[in-house]
């Protein structure tokens, strides 16, 4: 067949063109960017040309097609089995076709050369830049390469001469450089320790300039302690620094200058920062807790870490618990185990400390399996198993048995407790009550709670305690144990080792943490109010005649009284009582008699319509105010007087009363704003000679808020239970009287009688820490309409107005009594505070 042309391939975004007289065909919808896309595409395209050619006895341009589809995709499996198979029928197959062995020296012929191209590419690259020593170590693994490769003819041909050649080369000038290497260090090492003798004395001076500067900084700022510590560093640096020792002479003048300035200045500041503090105090505290801040919380601080170290170990003691802390070593001691004595040895080696076993230990067998722990849990661990105990003696670790209650070295420690036995009062909260009849005085009742005797710790406690639970065979009285303790002005003084009063610490330091519990309470009291009244009433009444009229400036009804027994008026005519509290004045007055002419009062009409509520209309808010319109009409002798009354009113309001205060754990107490009103309750009589003497009995009656409370906390903390009683009490005002006369006498007395509005609640409760709970609430709803008027006059429509009285009161009222508590420990609120931890 004859030999063709290698196809086309034009740009990616044409297709191929398998030779001249084809046309290009048209790209597909992919993106004529992807170049992956159009490779395959052309891969595909050339074998399906080499199929077809094949298929026509055209093998050499199916060898051809085939041969430039793998220069295209040389990944392509399906191009390299059809070119292999082409090759085969040419008796011109290629190595995988023919023989697998010598596929794989052909394959191990190309993977060794191409390494060794690479690895000459480099170290030519190496020579260029001058690094010999790169391009010595490149070169020498070419010749290992020569040397160990399976066929190593075509390299050794290749490479042998080329490779020893300039390796020689390589390492003659990386010698070269390295000794011109050295000869530049050397001369920069001296370079640089003349530049450092010039910087020091550079540095010295500038760090004189530089004090001095400072210096005659702080005299300028008064500050002369200070400047006379820099000028003395100053002269001790250059003891010629004339200008320095005379400062220095002149500071003690300028001290006693400023002093006296200071005195008047400090005068000054302490005035301000008065007003300052009084300023700072008038701004209300919202949060329940403030911890201080700046200067004065470092100051606290240090106070803790100043305080004495009741369990310090000593320095050799430090060492060994270190090493036994830090140190991680695998125990492997399966069953059956090995004697203590054993694992104490490998301790031993393993940690390089001093550690015995005692007597009777070192024949117990331990059995123990343990990787990537501390020595010192896994030594707590095999202690605990066996009931062994240690203890540190003459800066070597023993390990005892428990029974013998240790040899170590016994010390004197003493234990602060007087946090711990404080004794908790409780503050029963005054009782918002009026006086009973067996009572002998104002505000008494009945208390709530039974008082608590058991809450308090006592030192006496505290000590059987720690016998008990902590190290019990350490003190007197069990064995040969010796370790005692004593109580001592509220502070515990204990006799033992280190050890136990590091777990004493421990066993005070978890008291601590329930007992120093605070629990911060609120009760609220929420009122909402929703109140509505209208009023209006036409009444005739109020005449008065004109002043010309002779007889005639007081028209009352003569025959007809306001009080018992006719009931005619509620006497409120003309300035409160009216013009006689017993004839009401007229409304509707007729005279048909000339006004110029005398007047006969006794052919007259009068008459009055006035409609009264028996009672208030509303109680949260009265009709007093509105509108009060009055018409007159005068013709000659006859006369109306005709008074409207209207009055609308809106109230809406929501009162909190919110009482608040912080306790501690099961401690009761209260808090109380009350006021203290003293009223006449009674007389008593005192015959004189010849007069009876009255003396009034005072008593006094409580008005205000109270909440009474004692929290408790449970265990987890998650809850607090509350024994809670809040209490708001409003005393009526004013406190209504009555009249009355002692007995025997004529002489009229005054007696009070107080009434007070009580808001009380007293139940047992279990609130979340941080939430709030509703204990108790009211619900006051009062709808009263009222209407007064004249019989048939009123229910005259239009007509009917003029003669009655109508009002409507809305009152809506709900009270809720909210009570919150949160759990506050001050060792959690410390860890939250900046600059406290």
């Amino acid at each position: 067949a004859d030999e063709e042309q290698p196809p086309v391939v034009d740009q990616p975004g044409e297709r191929l063109r398998p030779d001249g007289d084809e046309q290009p065909e048209q790209p597909t919808e992919k993106d004529p960017f992807d170049v992956a896309s159009v490779q395959d595409l052309q891969t595909r395209v050339l074998l399906d040309k080499a199929r077809r050619e094949m298929t026509a006895g055209n093998l050499d341009a199916a060898d051809k097609t085939l041969t430039f589809a793998l220069e295209q995709d040389p990944d392509n499996a399906d191009a390299r089995t059809m070119r292999d198979e082409v090759r085969l029928l040419l008796s011109r197959a290629g190595p995988g076709a023919t023989s697998p062995v010598e596929n794989e020296y052909l394959s191990s012929i190309e993977e060794y050369m191409s390494e060794a191209d690479k690895l000459y590419e480099k170290a030519t690259a190496c020579e260029e830049q001058e690094r010999w020593g790169d391009a010595v170590h490149a070169y020498t693994r070419i010749e290992e390469l020569i040397r160990f490769a399976p066929f190593k003819a075509e390299l050794r041909e290749k490479y042998e001469a080329k490779v020893k050649a300039g390796k020689r080369a390589a390492e003659i000038n990386d010698r070269k450089a390295r000794a011109e290497e050295e000869v530049r260090q050397r001369d920069e090492a001296l370079r640089l320790a003349k530049l450092q003798t010039m910087s020091e004395e550079q540095s010295r001076r500038e760090q004189i300039v530089e004090l001095w500067r400072q210096a005659l900084f702080d005299v300028e700022l008064r500050k002369y302690t200070r400047a006379e510590e820099l000028l003395d560093q100053i002269l001790d640096m250059d003891p010629n620094f004339r200008k320095a020792a005379e400062l220095k002479a002149d500071i003690s003048s300028l001290r006693l200058e400023t002093l006296k300035r200071d005195a008047f200045e400090q005068r000054v500041l302490g005035y301000r920062q008065a007003l300052i503090r009084v300023s700072e105090a008038m701004i209300p505290m919202s949060e329940t807790i403030i911890y201080p801040h700046g200067e004065l919380a470092r100051r606290i601080r240090d106070r803790v870490n100043r305080l004495p170290d009741a369990v310090r170990l000593g320095n050799e003691q430090q060492a060994i618990q270190s090493k036994l802390d830090t140190t991680i070593i695998p125990f492997n001691y399966p069953d059956p185990g090995v004697p203590i004595s054993d694992v104490i040895q490998y301790i031993r080696e393993k940690t390089s400390i001093n550690i015995l076993a005692g007597e009777g230990v070192a024949d117990q067998v331990v059995i123990i399996v343990l990787d990537g722990i501390p020595v010192s849990a896994a030594l707590k661990l095999i202690l605990d198993q066996h009931g062994l105990t240690q203890v540190y003696s003459n800066g070597v670790l023993m390990i005892l048995q428990s029974a013998t209650g240790g040899s170590g070295e016994l010390v004197t420690r003493v234990h602060d407790i007087r946090d711990i036995t404080y004794q908790l009062q409780d503050f029963q909260g005054p009782v918002l009550n009026l006086t009973s009849d067996s009572a002998t005085g104002g505000g008494g009742g009945p208390d709530p709670f039974e008082p608590d005797t058991e809450k308090n710790v006592e030192g006496g406690q505290v000590e059987e305690f720690i016998k008990t639970g902590v190290a019990p065979n350490s003190w007197a009285g069990v064995g040969d144990a010796k370790g005692t303790t004593m109580l001592y002005g509220g502070q515990l003084v204990v006799y033992n080792t280190i050890e136990v009063h590091a777990q004493v610490r421990e066993f005070l330091q978890e008291m601590r943490r329930n007992a120093g519990l605070l629990v911060s309470m609120e009760a609220r009291f929420i009122t909402i109010e929703d109140n509505f009244l209208a009023d209006f009433g036409i009444d005739f009444r109020g005449l008065g005649g004109p002043s010309s009229v002779p007889n005639q400036s007081n028209l009352d009804l003569e025959d007809v009284r306001s009080l018992a027994d006719d009931f005619a008026g509620g006497a409120f005519d003309n300035g409160s009582l009216g013009v006689s509290a017993d004839n009401p004045s007229a409304g509707i007055f007729f005279n048909n008699d000339s006004p110029n002419g005398p007047v006969n009062f006794n052919r007259d009409i009068r008459g009055r319509f006035e409609n009264i509520y028996d009672n208030a209309l509303g109680g949260a808010i009265t009709d007093i105010g509105g509108m009060a319109v009055q018409v007159a009409i005068f013709r000659n002798l006859s006369q109306i007087n005709m008074i409207i009354r209207a009055v609308e009113k809106k109230e809406k309001a929501q009162t909190l009363l919110a009482p608040r205060l912080s306790a501690f754990n099961t401690e009761r107490v209260n808090i109380a704003i009350i006021n203290q009103i003293p009223y006449i309750s009674d007389f008593t009589v005192s015959t004189g000679v010849t007069t009876a003497i009255a003396d009034p009995v005072i008593l006094t009656v409580l008005d205000g808020v109270v909440l009474d409370v004692q929290p408790t906390i449970s265990n987890d903390r998650r809850f607090i239970t509350l024994e809670v009683q809040p209490t708001v009490a409003s005393l009526t005002l004013p406190i209504p009287t009555y009249i009355t006369s002692l007995g025997g006498t004529t002489t009229p007395v005054t007696i009070q009688t107080p009434e007070i509005n009580i808001q009380e609640a007293k139940t047992t409760v279990r609130v979340p820490d941080g939430g709030a709970i509703v204990i108790g609430g009211l619900k006051n709803a009062r709808q009263v309409d009222k209407e007064s008027g004249t019989p048939i006059l009123s229910d005259l429509p239009l007509v009917g107005t003029f003669f009655r009285h109508k009002g409507r009161s809305d009152e809506k009222r709900n009270l809720v009594i909210v009570v919150s508590a949160k759990v506050i420990d001050l060792n959690d609120e410390e860890l939250r505070q900046p600059g406290w931890h």
